[in-house]
């Protein structure tokens, strides 16, 4: 086992280091070709036109974001040049970066086994793969975050290192500012840790924290707002901080375009929290790890559950803290705990064991629900809607726990709670890989997939119901960490399947217009920039589609009006190749235009 997941993180590294010049592919976002060269813009005026060069709202919104992210960027530009390759290397050094900084928590708290699969997992998570491929500020915002969680977690208890992990956060804000809504809670980090031997309560730390993102954030904002002149566009910042609606923030992990994803992770991880919960936490340093991960974790699915503005992307943020819980818990299950869980079960209250059982039981009933609806619609009962769909989830999860719980026979607690979810979603998994049962997490077509969804369910009942009687070969830890290293295998699968070795289209439209424009020229730019991060032209985001004040236009069909350019020369028209296994038709095979004006 261990060997496999060293082998995958091996893959995981050639996946973010190699053909760094090549157009990438992800299934959920075009960002390659429309958000590259508005994050990098400023960071290539720099070093090729010898000033900023803020001339759009867009630039001088993403300068005001990530005033960290482009300095680094203008200072890899002038040392290695000016490329796509150097642009995106920021970003492939940020994501090992990040995954060598867990490996350094995890160590001496875990088992071996524990960290190959938690590096396994983060080398070769596909977001977090394509993130480390592509220059936007991501990859290091999301590294700066993890060096902040290991300082606070690891690091001595004193008002230094506060105030260290405070400046590493505001190097985060500096990278992307819009990882602010997670501030709170690594502040909640500090709280939830302290100790009574602890030679510096958690207030003065956490007064030091603060000033430590306090200070180089007033001067980040101060150097941003310096450089970006013309106004700076407020007005759209706040925006981007719009509360979402009730019925939107309850059903996002239901609902939301990353929920399966994220929900392939929760399915065990909410089980290994409860069993913990239930035995109650030993007295040993991953134990800290686990709680302050899961305070990242659903500290981050709240805040943005929360915020009306949740662009697909966002989700990578979430896959660190989500593999240092599910790694530190898989610990956790071996260890020994303050109590067993009978002793826990006895001290319930009749109440207490419904809604234990219930939350415990909840991702199997999130696997069963789907399968149970498909059997209604084959008996002609539709349950489409979510306000039938969200009580028949709950009455499933409260009857399954009252099972569970009946006896409070642990095995069977555990078997139920770990071993049918990693089963059956491990089954699910590889299904879906073979084109077996193309859904999603919480619909099926009953014409097609309710067979072998039955047979999927029916294995993982036999898993479950094997272990707790004693029939299973494998500890409950070994089912959780053997569902861990095959989502790392699947993954990897899909990764060495979009692993593009070619700049194709990008190559082709620069030509074209050094053919045209040998003495250079400015590029106007409608969702395309990113296409011209490695040319020597100069390019501006073009904001109003009746502005002519560019010698060429390089237009992203849908990016506006297409019959408000008829007095623009038509040069060229490119076809985008978005990859394999992209999901969204409306993007699929865009056309990239280019104009003369």
């Amino acid at each position: 086992m261990v060997l496999l997941a060293t082998a995958i993180v091996g893959v995981g590294v050639f996946l973010r280091v190699t053909f760094l010049e090549a157009d990438p592919t992800y299934p959920y976002w075009m960002g390659w070709v429309t958000d590259e060269g508005r994050w990098t813009g400023t960071a290539r005026n720099v070093v090729l036109f010898e000033g900023v060069h803020v001339d759009s709202g867009l630039a001088r919104i993403h300068l005001i974001l990530s005033p960290l992210y482009q300095t680094v960027t203008a200072l890899a530009f002038a040392v290695f040049g000016v490329a796509q390759g150097t642009a995106r290397s920021v970003s492939a050094v940020s994501g090992l970066l990040a995954i060598g900084v867990v490996g350094a928590v995890l160590r001496g708290r875990a088992r071996t086994r524990t960290v190959a699969i938690a590096l396994a997992l983060l080398a070769v998570q596909p977001d977090l793969v394509y993130f480390s491929r592509v220059a936007i500020p991501e990859a290091l915002a999301l590294a700066l975050k993890t060096a902040t969680f290991a300082i606070l977690v690891v690091g001595p208890r004193t008002r230094s290192w506060s105030f260290a992990a405070g400046l590493c956060m505001a190097a985060a804000l500096g990278a992307k500012g819009t990882v602010a809504p997670i501030v709170p809670f690594f502040g909640l980090i500090i709280w939830a840790l302290r100790r009574p031997a602890d030679l510096v309560g958690w207030g003065p730390r956490l007064g030091a924290f603060v000033a430590g993102i306090v200070v180089p954030g007033a001067l980040f904002l101060t150097i941003a707002l310096t450089g970006s002149s013309g106004g700076i566009g407020f007005g759209t910042l706040v925006g981007f901080i719009g509360l979402e609606d009730p019925y939107d923030f309850a059903t996002t992990l239901i609902e939301g375009g990353w929920a399966t994803r994220v929900n392939l992770m929760l399915v065990v991880l909410l089980g290994l929290s409860l069993v913990a919960r239930m035995r109650g936490l030993p007295d040993r340093p991953v134990a800290g790890v686990f709680v302050a991960s899961m305070i990242w974790a659903v500290g981050w699915i709240v805040a943005w559950a929360t915020l009306d503005y949740f662009p697909e992307r966002y989700v990578v943020h979430v896959y660190v803290p989500l593999v240092v819980a599910l790694a530190s818990g898989l610990e956790l299950l071996e260890s020994e705990a303050p109590r067993s869980l009978g002793e826990a079960f006895a001290g319930l209250t009749s109440w207490d064991r419904l809604v234990f059982g219930a939350v415990l039981a909840l991702p199997g009933a999130a696997l069963i629900t789907p399968w149970f609806i498909s059997l209604l619609a084959v008996s002609g009962v539709e349950f489409e809607s979510l306000r039938f769909r969200l009580p028949l989830l709950a009455v499933l999860a409260v009857t399954l726990g009252a099972i569970l719980l009946r006896r409070a026979a642990p095995r069977a607690v555990v078997g139920g709670a770990l071993v049918f979810p990693s089963v059956s979603a491990g089954l699910w998994i590889f299904a879906e890989w073979v084109d077996l049962v193309p859904i999603r997490f919480w619909t099926l077509d009953p014409g097609q997939v309710l067979a072998p969804w039955t047979l999927i369910l029916g294995v993982g009942v036999a898993g479950a119901v094997g272990y707790g009687r004693r029939a299973a070969p494998w500890s409950a830890s070994a089912w959780v960490a053997g569902y861990a290293l095959f989502l790392a295998v699947f993954w990897t699968a899909q990764g060495l399947a979009r692993h593009q070795v070619r700049p194709e289209v990008r190559s082709e439209i620069v030509a074209v217009l050094e053919e045209r424009y040998p003495d250079g020229a400015m590029i106007g730019s409608m969702g395309a920039s990113g296409l011209l991060v490695g040319s020597g032209f100069r390019y501006r985001e073009v904001e109003d589609i009746a502005d002519r004040d560019y010698d060429a236009l390089i237009f992203l069909e849908g990016a506006g009006p297409l019959d408000q350019l008829e007095d623009l020369e038509y040069i060229d028209l490119f076809h985008l190749e978005v990859g394999p296994d992209h999901d969204r038709p409306e993007s699929i095979d865009p056309v990239v235009i280019l104009f003369g004006n």
